[in-house]
Parts: C-alpha cells; sequence; structure tokens
C-alpha cells in the first residue's frame, strides 16, 4: 500500500506552447480573480489542448510532456501495473490559475489511465512571491501533513514524495518535510528520465523533548506567529528557528513541522499558561478546567485560547472559526459579559477589565 505526493507544477502547459513560456510565467502567480476574461479563456483552451496530447500519447511520450507524470511514471518503471493504479495520489498545488488547471489536467489523465484514488489538494499561497505569505502556506501544508498524510504512514503505508514538479519554493518545503515524513522521495532531473531516488534519513530524534521547555514560546511563534527576541529563543535547537534581519526568530519549517506533530500531546496534558498578556486566567477557570488534564478536551481548550487571541490581535477583523465569540444577553452570569465556544456544550465565559479579558469559568452553555 502506497500514497504518492506529487508537488505540481505548469510544465504541462509549457510543454504544449513552448513559445509562450514568457506569457505563462508572467501570469504564473496569478489568481482567478487577478487575470482578464481573455487570459482565462486562453489558459482554459492551452489546458484543452494539453489533456488532448497527453491522450493520444504512449506512456513514454507522456514523460516529455510533465514534469511530475515523469516522475510518476519513472518510479513506477515506464509502465504502470494495475497494482499501482490502486496506490492513493495527492496532487499538491498552488491557489493559482495556473496552478488549478494543471492539476485539473493531471488528475484527468491519471484518472483515464484507471488511477482509482486521485484527489487534489490546494495550498494558499504556495507560489507567492510574498515571503509572509509563503510562511504562512507553510503551515497550511504542515496542517495537512499532520491531518491527513500523517494517518497514512501510521495504518501501514508507505508514504513517497514526487517532487520532479512544482515551484521551486515548494520543492525545498516539501523535501525538508519529506526527510522526516516520506519514505522515500523521488525526482528527476529536467531532461532525464533516469530516477532519482533519496531514502529516508536513518536517524532517530524526539522532537518532543526539543520543545518541552519551550512550549509557551513555541505556542507563541506557531499560533501567534509572533517574531521573538533571539535571546528568549535559546534553548531551542538551532533547526527549529528561523532567523530574521532584524534579530528576532520565527519557527522554520522543521520547527513549524516539529510543533504540528507534538502540539496535541502538549495541549491535552494541562491548561498551558495564557499566550497573550491581554488575556489572563481567574481562578474559577483554572479550577473548572483541571478535570479535563489528559483528556482532548482539554486539547480543544487551549486551542479555543489560541483562537480567541488571535481574534484579538487581528484587531478583530478575522472570525473566531468555530471558537464563536459572542456577548451574552442579560446578565445571566456575572461577572462574565461574554462567552467562547470550547467543546460540545461547554463555554468559557469571560469579562473585559482594562483592556485584559478574564476567563471566569468554564461551563455548560447557557440556553
Amino acid at each position: 500500500m502506497r500514497v504518492m505526493v506529487t508537488t505540481v507544477g505548469t510544465s504541462v502547459l509549457r510543454a504544449v506552447k513552448p513559445d509562450e513560456q514568457e506569457w505563462l510565467t508572467q501570469l504564473a502567480n496569478r489568481r482567478e480573480g487577478e487575470l482578464t476574461k481573455e487570459e482565462q479563456e486562453k489558459l482554459e483552451q492551452l489546458a484543452h489542448e494539453a489533456l488532448g496530447y497527453l491522450a493520444a500519447r504512449s506512456y513514454s511520450d507522456v514523460r516529455d510532456l510533465s514534469a511530475e507524470l515523469n516522475g510518476l511514471l519513472g518510479y513506477y518503471g515506464g509502465t504502470p501495473t494495475s497494482e499501482a493504479k490502486r496506490d492513493v495520489h495527492f496532487m499538491l498545488h498552488s491557489d493559482t490559475y495556473q496552478g488549478r488547471l494543471c492539476t485539473k489536467i493531471l488528475k484527468l489523465w491519471l484518472e483515464d489511465q484507471g488511477f482509482a484514488q486521485v484527489e487534489a489538494v490546494e495550498v494558499p499561497g504556495l507560489s507567492t512571491k510574498n515571503a509572509s505569505v509563503f510562511q504562512d502556506s507553510v503551515g497550511h501544508l504542515l496542517k495537512w501533513v499532520e491531518e491527513t498524510l500523517r494517518p497514512y504512514k501510521e495504518s501501514g503505508y508507505t508514504v513517497v514524495f514526487n517532487t520532479t514538479g512544482g515551484f521551486k519554493a515548494t520543492l525545498l518545503v516539501l523535501s525538508t518535510i519529506g526527510m522526516v515524513m516520506a519514505d522515500e522521495i523521488v525526482n528527476i532531473f529536467e531532461g532525464s528520465k533516469e530516477l532519482l531516488r533519496i531514502p529516508r534519513l536513518p536517524v532517530q530524534w524526539e522532537p518532543e523533548r526539543s520543545l518541552e521547555a519551550h512550549v509557551p514560546l513555541v505556542r507563541r511563534m506557531a499560533e501567534l506567529q509572533e517574531a521573538v527576541p533571539a535571546g528568549e529563543a535559546h534553548g531551542l535547537p538551532e533547526a527549529l528557528l528561523q532567523r530574521r534581519d532584524d534579530g528576532t526568530v520565527t519557527l522554520s519549517v522543521w520547527g513549524k513541522m516539529v510543533w504540528q506533530g507534538t502540539k496535541a500531546r502538549f495541549y491535552q496534558k494541562e491548561l498551558l499558561p495564557s499566550p497573550s498578556p491581554h488575556v489572563r486566567y481567574g481562578s474559577k477557570f483554572v479550577e473548572s478546567a483541571r478535570p479535563h488534564e489528559g483528556q482532548r478536551e482539554m486539547r480543544y481548550i487551549n486551542e479555543a485560547i489560541d483562537a480567541f487571541v488571535r481574534y484579538l490581535v487581528s484587531n478583530r477583523q478575522e472570525h473566531v472559526s468555530s471558537h464563536t465569540f459572542k456577548q451574552l444577553k442579560g446578565n445571566p452570569l456575572p461577572p462574565s459579559t461574554h462567552e467562547v465556544y470550547a467543546f460540545a456544550d461547554k463555554r468559557i465565559f469571560l469579562h473585559e477589565e482594562g483592556g485584559v479579558w478574564v476567563l471566569d469559568l468554564l461551563a455548560e452553555g447557557l440556553h
């Protein structure tokens, strides 16, 4: 049983119209709303032609038209067997118009060839030139790895990363993740059909120990996306950090990956200290949360607090997602004036004092 994760670029469009390389490059990072109607129509026509090209050609010729399929077919020895066609395939692509089009082409071709399980996975910001947005996209990707890919691996699937296609920044990130998550990384140099196979690093690393004494700090960097003074991160492994020119540090790709893989254990263990000076815990709240220590519900409580703090620091321009924050009607539970959804029927009741929100109590919601 195998899971193949393939990074998708724009090679299949470029192969159809080599003379349009410059034009395709100019539009490579644009999303649907950033293109004119004429540009969209031209790209759609290229996509239609590309799918026709692939459908009419042999496996060998297909490998010349698509870097992604060159890697996949190369992994299968040039011709996939019926057993290979039962593998699970994830096609990782950007949220650009070309990224979506190329993934659609490859997915349709694979399904037409009999591959039964092919899923497109869109990761926002993967191709952007904006470093801040790209860092956010890495977070989305790591979350997908933890929530979708890790369960396959833990179920005994062999995980293979095919990084033959895709944007350079994406390949760097996925190759880094693959050193820990994948059983094998495969690639093919441009203009070649010879498969390069990189096995998983034979190392044992216990990342939980690296973070154990620094959970509050790492939580701020990971969940609140804070850059902290380098001195505060003293003691954290250098590989987990990304240093900035202003003397601060954030989490590196490795750091984010380690956090995503260990966060649940820390969050479930106990009520973590408040991640922000804008939020303070009342004694009754601490006592009401204590019975959930070591349980999944404690993780939900810590996550609800993260979501509320993100809401506060974003100047309340963002929603609190499922952790709904709303004002109480009347005065049913003084001094609390508001509630935040925690889990099931449980709510965190809170009020504001001098610009600081005090969490008063964890209790059943009011009806």
